[in-house]
């Protein structure tokens, strides 16, 4: 006659509990792979960036503003400081 304790524990198996009376167990099962939706790396980067650190994205997005700013300055100014006439700015509505 052998008794639960002379048996070595199963260490693959998990150990059932019992549920307290008037609750159903629930099972965990498996989604399909198919149901799950792959995302492409850089979309889930800015997710978790936009979600996890949002004031991280936000100075993100002022620094490639001012990237862009620096890049296209020629396309937004397309004159020089020096090419401006100052005095003639300052005055008001001409006659002619």
């Amino acid at each position: 006659m052998s008794n639960e304790s002379d048996q070595p524990p199963a260490e693959n198996h998990a150990r059932e509990q019992q549920a307290p009376a008037g609750v159903q167990p629930t099972v965990a099962v498996a989604a399909p792979k198919m149901a799950l939706r792959y995302r492409n790396r850089l979309v889930e980067f800015f997710f978790r960036l936009f979600t996890e650190r949002p004031l991280g994205a936000f100075g993100a997005i002022i620094c490639l503003l001012l990237l862009l700013t620096g890049i296209f300055a020629d396309v937004i100014a397309p004159t020089t400081w020096a090419g401006t006439c100052l005095p003639g700015s300052s005055t008001g509505r001409s006659s002619r």
